[in-house]
């Protein structure tokens, strides 16, 4: 198979995620067809503060930084190294001195997005550990503290999540990527977009495979892919793979995952007290009372 731009995938999702909410990205998209020579994407608000509309399309760890200039540097295949470090901070320093910003400045932040789940002795070498945002990574080490680490596998299932999770390594976070952006309402969002999605769903799962994927894919040629099939990813999963994919999902959340299974099996493994613990106790009371009142009817 031949090797594949994913960082120009990557960037394009976001491109046509983000641009539409007064975010500037810039993957060279004018030039799809050549990979950039950095696999990097750079988000530049153009508005004064970040909005919550504009954060609710971004991940754990990027969404609550206040920096204008947000440098992602994707990594699918590669894996986090000492070399993708080194890479992160020139492009750190590079951007900050283009705006004539100090080493520190907060006007940029710079991350390092990993499809790979990164080796414990790995972060540790770095001095990395975990954040209150699960799969988001910082260090106190003066010299590494400028990069955070993003491990897509390890976010957590929160729609904010989606948009780039599912460009996870392992195929069972990827699903459920899948699954919360069908939810969401997968054929609500930018044409184009959910296009480059279900191209890159197919291509994963399917529809494309080996000798097929040649240097001349393109994400022009992805969405066309995506137009073409549509959602045959979802179609493929059988309702046993729907609900194993959404058992770790709070109940009150799954009754939203999977809208084609009724309701008491797709939460038929979680005992009662758990199903109703997000209940308000006045919504219970009068569910119980409606009961009663239809028993005795």
């Amino acid at each position: 198979m031949a090797k594949q731009p994913w960082h120009i995938y990557f960037g394009t999702a976001l491109y046509e995620l983000l641009t539409n909410l007064d975010v500037e990205v810039n993957t060279e998209y004018k030039v799809m067809a050549t990979p950039p020579i950095a696999d990097v994407v750079l988000i530049r608000r153009l508005t004064k503060k970040w909005t919550d509309e504009q954060r609710a399309r971004l991940p754990d760890g990027v969404r609550d930084v206040k920096a204008t200039h947000i440098i992602l540097e994707f990594k699918y295949t590669e894996s986090f190294t000492t070399q993708a470090m080194i890479q992160s901070i020139g492009y750190d320093w590079n951007l900050k001195c283009s705006l004539n910003e100090k080493l520190f400045s907060k006007k940029v932040e710079t991350f390092i997005v990993l499809s790979k789940t990164p080796s414990q002795s790995t972060l540790d070498l770095f001095g990395y550990t975990s954040t209150n945002c699960p799969g988001v990574f910082k260090t106190d080490h003066e010299g590494w503290s400028l990069i955070t680490v993003i491990s897509l596998n390890d976010l957590t299932d929160k729609p904010h999540n989606a948009y780039i999770k599912i460009f996870a390594s392992k195929k069972r976070e990827k699903k459920k990527a899948v699954i919360s952006l069908n939810a969401m309402g997968l054929n609500d969002l930018p044409y184009r977009l959910k296009n480059l999605y279900q191209g890159l769903i197919n291509i994963w799962y399917g529809k494309i495979k080996g000798d097929q994927m040649n240097v001349d894919m393109t994400p022009e040629s992805v969405m066309k892919v995506g137009k073409l099939w549509g959602d045959a990813f979802l179609s493929t999963l059988t309702t046993d793979e729907r609900l194993k994919l959404a058992k770790e999902i709070p109940a009150h959340e799954r009754l939203k995952l999977v809208k084609d299974i009724p309701a008491h099996e797709r939460i038929k493994d979680i005992p009662v007290h758990e199903r109703i613990k997000d209940i308000p106790v006045s919504e219970l009371e009068s569910i119980i009372k409606l009961m009663k009142m239809k028993k005795y009817a």
